[in-house]
């Protein structure tokens, strides 16, 4: 008799065993640490949505905007889904909001916990497709990033029972991976671990992985004026100037993802960039870029203005210094001049302290109504020319005439001598 009580009592412990084993692998959340989980039983994890706008240095949005993101159900562990029971849990949807003006860090933010309000008809894995549902507008192009959440949904302990029950549901868990993929990728897919994305959080609630996040590019289109100085008494001012301008676009614009049509997708190209050269208010010429590399020829009081750069470009300008010149320049960045000490001409280039030392990378900012224009002033000033009655550059002639006369002296001289 104890043989068979001993017998049924390993049966029933084993029995449990492996429901408990089968449980925990129907339901199994992963072990790994990117999962966000429950902080008790009974309380439901919390998941939010990281929204990260890149734009060029220095640029702020030009309107407020509100981006909102959409949890699509397309699979439960428990079979179909498509009955009223799940009408509540379909479609899940959060947003974040920008202020206008928003710029530099506070272009990261994050939206509300995304179940917030959210009750679930049963235990089971509920997987959605996540999208951002934004359009692009206002300067904004979406990355269209596809992520697929699982949602590991646990009886709730019923806490007001002197025995155990359960009294509702919540979300025990929760994992992200990239891409849109199935229920039956978490056991079947050997890369899933490295699509998983991190949704932990440090103490104070802050995303401190990669995060369940979503990109978008801004950009807004600035000018750049170059000027051309030069003094001297006796300049001819009709002498024309070579200058090469270098730009370099902000990743706004380079870092935009094949996917959604790469850089060209900004609608801002080098061969889009226009320039015109005016000399007070008559033009002298105009044309496209067809490259990041430009040269043109200026003259003195001349101005060469260059529109549709993306705000937050860099740029360098070099002019071919001619003999008996010296070159300075000023540099005007956000409205703001650059004094004299902030500002010098090495080989050429303009250089500028922005903060960080000299540099020769000038920054084309973003142009708000009322502020003054991106522009760089060169100026070249004629050395010394000393008053002595000859001129300069035929020295070297002159000097050759002299050695020339004094031959020929030397040769009659010679001649006479001989004749005497």
């Amino acid at each position: 008799m104890r043989k068979i009580k001993k017998i049924v009592s390993i049966f029933m412990i084993a029995a449990v065993a492996f429901t408990v084993a089968v449980t925990n692998t129907s339901i199994n959340a992963d072990d790994s640490a990117k999962g966000a989980y429950s902080s008790a039983p009974g309380t439901d994890a919390v998941v939010k949505i990281t929204k990260e706008i890149v734009a060029g240095e220095g640029v702020s949005l030009d309107t407020a905007e509100r981006f909102t993101f959409t949890a699509a159900l397309k699979e439960v562990s428990t079979g179909t889904y498509t009955d009223a029971t799940y009408n509540s849990v379909k479609s899940l949807s959060t947003y974040v909001d920008f202020a206008i003006n928003t710029n530099g860090d506070n272009l990261i933010a994050e939206t509300n916990n995304i179940f917030t309000g959210t009750t679930y008809p049963h235990a089971g894995i509920y997987v959605y497709t996540v999208t951002e549902s934004t359009t692009n507008a206002n300067g904004h192009l979406i990355a269209g990033e596809t992520y697929t959440m699982y949602v590991y949904v646990y009886n709730k302990p019923d806490t007001n029972q002197l025995e155990e029950g359960y009294d509702g549901t919540y979300i025990h868990a929760v994992t992200v991976a990239v891409g849109d993929l199935s229920a039956g990728d978490l056991t079947t897919d050997p890369d899933i671990e490295d699509k998983k994305v991190d949704l932990t959080y440090d103490s104070s609630g802050d995303v401190t992985g990669t995060g369940f996040r979503f990109k978008g590019y801004y950009n807004e289109a600035t000018g750049l004026d170059i000027q051309k100085k030069v003094e001297g008494d006796l300049v001819n001012l009709n002498d024309e100037y070579d200058f090469t301008v270098v730009f370099t676009f902000p990743s706004s614009v380079e870092d935009v993802p094949s996917s959604v049509g790469g850089p060209a997708a900004t609608q801002f190209t080098f061969a889009g960039i226009t320039y015109t050269i005016k000399k007070d208010a008559t033009t002298i010429s105009s044309g496209n870029a067809t490259s990041n590399t430009v040269t043109f020829k200026l003259k003195a009081d001349e101005i060469i203005t260059f529109d549709n750069l993306p705000a937050g470009t860099t740029y360098t300008v070099t002019e071919a210094v001619p003999n008996g010149f010296t070159a300075s320049a000023s540099v005007t960045e956000k409205g703001a001049t650059y004094n004299e000490n902030s500002v010098q001409v090495s080989s050429g280039q303009v250089q500028a302290d922005r903060g960080n030392g000299m540099t020769p990378n000038l920054l084309a900012a973003e142009k708000k109504d009322g502020s003054a224009q991106n522009k760089v002033v060169y100026k070249n000033t004629e050395t010394d020319v000393s008053i002595t009655g000859l001129i300069i550059d035929n020295l070297p002639f002159i000097a050759l005439m002299g050695v020339g006369i004094v031959g020929l002296v030397y040769i009659a001289l010679n001649k006479k001598r001989k004749s005497i």
